[in-house]
């Protein structure tokens, strides 16, 4: 009986490689394996499975529509190659045409059909170029669910050498990128190693299976392709880690031991938090027992790494590539808990390992192309951090990449929640707003309605004396004060106070002005008075005026 062991990975096709990782990563704890431009693919440790996530444009491929979004197949684990040659007899028993068992198919019935093995690939020996098999056309009528409609465009072949129905791999001698049709899949094997799967263009909707051993394509009946397609319903609303500051380049490699700490002091371009980094690295000793790499983001103290750990992260040295070349592999490391970073601050990311110098870590570097805006260091034993390694060489630069994640954006002012949005509803409310009097944290510096105050005193004015005769009156006069506290002026207030012979006040009268008054002319009992005036605002009542020139109500 053919079985499958279980769900070996899930493909998608997103529109956003970079949001759709960040979702994967953040909310289901997914970790990168490999990065191949167009193609990311993530696994879940504790289970092995995998998610590979191709952009919908397909790179160097014919674009993929937005309604190719979404699911785009189930891989199915098996656990050898002859449960995959089963598959290949039961396939055929059930009338159902594929291709090679290298590479086999079984689209969807809404997808096209693939053709049977011809030898053609071989033909293009000379020509060292993949074969990619055109989609049949009118030739091949609609069927039923076992019998697609029309062709697949698929890889048939590698450089110099052809794909067999035994299920020969291309000798391809180093690894090289090769190009698919619109729905096609590509693997990359080296012959002087076991074959790996390195990368995967997006493939036709359906299941892919895999033996332990050489790698097998399968697709299934349309129900298997369309079981998880709510997967990729998230990442739209998610804000991805972008790359900061980087060192790209590596020449020598430096180890990372029990003996010896690195550094790579950096400034951070971006302000929000520092979640993951990428680091070249290899093994040095290749017996690393339960040895590990401590990776931390640490803040300076003139210049140098303080003890001030912002963020940090193990990772087991048995975890790390190693590698007979020289050149190391870059390594994804996610901190366990971010670290904050501002803009234009300095920061430290260091790395010690507790491993014996002949199963230590290397940790690649450059000296020829300097990173300006840091140095690497050095700590041999002691808690003394020296610039550059053993030489005092600004050039000297480690190989790093930090990635920082501004936080949401929900009301896409500029500003996320890692850049101190305290309100991410409301696009008036960020670190570059301006404070409104509306008893909330506009500019979010943690004060309420600052730079608000009751207005200055107006300018009092020279008051008149009521006329001879009818009511008795008399009129005050003012100009608007110079400062009005950054709020409008609502009104005023004007006192009229009555004097005794000596001088004193001995009675008072208040009225209120509008905003916009500078006089107003009071009822008054006869004697003789003298005015002031208070402007309002929002935030209260101004200080009084200085009092008028003595007038008399008449």
């Amino acid at each position: 009986m053919t079985v499958f062991h279980g769900v070996d990975h899930v493909a998608l096709t997103v529109t956003d490689l970079d949001r759709s990782e960040a979702f994967y990563r953040k909310v289901l704890g997914l970790v990168r394996l490999a990065n191949f431009g167009y193609v990311r693919i993530l696994c879940h440790r504790p289970t092995s499975l995998t998610v590979a996530l191709a952009r919908h444009d397909g790179g160097d491929q014919k674009p993929f529509t937005e309604l190719r979004t979404g699911l785009d197949h189930l891989g199915l684990g098996v656990a050898t190659r002859e449960e995959l040659v089963a598959w290949q007899e039961r396939l055929e028993a059930l009338g159902v045409e594929h291709t090679p068992i290298r590479d086999m198919e079984l689209p969807p019935p809404e997808l096209p059909r693939p053709r049977p093995h011809r030898p053609r690939a071989q033909r293009a020996q000379r020509r060292r170029v993949a074969v990619v098999r055109r989609a049949a056309r009118a030739r091949h009528p609609p069927g039923g669910d076992r019998r697609p409609a029309v062709g697949v465009p698929r890889l048939a072949g590698g450089p110099g050498r052809g794909l067999s129905r035994e299920g020969d791999r291309p000798d391809l001698g180093t690894f090289r990128t090769q190009r698919t049709g619109q729905r096609g899949v590509s693997w990359l094997e080296r012959r002087d190693a076991p074959p790996r799967l390195l990368g995967a263009a997006a493939g036709p909707r359906g299941v892919h299976m895999f033996s332990s051993g050489r790698r097998a394509l399968l697709t299934s009946a349309a129900a298997l392709a369309v079981t998880l397609p709510v997967a990729v319903a998230g990442p739209a609303a998610w804000a991805a880690s972008t790359a900061d500051q980087t060192q790209a380049r590596q020449v020598y490699n430096y180890e990372v031991s029990e003996i010896a700490s690195r550094a790579q002091t950096f400034t951070a371009g971006r302000t929000g938090a520092l979640d993951r980094v990428d680091v070249s690295l290899r093994q040095v000793g290749h017996t690393l027992d339960d040895t590990s790499l401590t990776v931390e983001v640490r803040t300076l103290s003139d210049g140098l790494p303080s003890d001030d750990v912002l963020a940090d992260t193990t990772v087991a040295l048995a975890d790390i590539p190693d590698l007979t070349e020289f050149a190391n592999v870059v390594t994804d490391i996610e901190l366990d808990v971010p670290a904050p970073v501002e803009q234009g601050t300095s920061y430290a990311l260091v790395l010690s390992s507790d491993a014996e110098r002949e199963k230590s870590v290397a940790w690649g570097m450059d000296r020829d192309t300097p990173y300006t805006d840091g140095a690497a260091l050095t700590e041999m034993i002691g808690p003394l951090w020296e610039p550059g390694w053993n030489v005092n060489d600004p050039a000297d630069d480690m190989t790093f990449t930090t990635y920082v994640d501004p936080g949401s954006d929900s009301d896409s002012d500029g500003y996320g929640v890692f850049q101190n949005d305290c309100d991410d509803a409301s696009a008036a409310v960020n670190p570059g707003a301006t404070e409104a009097y509306d008893d909330l944290d506009d500019d979010c510096d943690g004060s309420v309605d600052e730079g608000f105050t009751a207005a200055a005193a107006p300018a009092i004015g020279r008051a008149a004396s009521g006329a001879r005769g009818g009511a008795v009156t008399a009129t005050a006069r003012w100009s608007a004060p110079r400062d009005t506290g950054g709020l409008a002026i609502t009104g005023y207030t004007v006192q009229a106070q009555k004097l005794n012979a000596a001088g004193q006040v001995v009675a008072r009268v208040t009225r209120t002005a509008a905003a916009d008054a500078r006089s107003l002319t009071v009822r008054l009992s006869k004697g003789r008075y003298k005015f002031r005036v208070a402007a309002v605002n929002a935030e209260g009542t101004s200080p009084w005026s200085r009092s008028s020139t003595i007038v008399r109500a008449r």
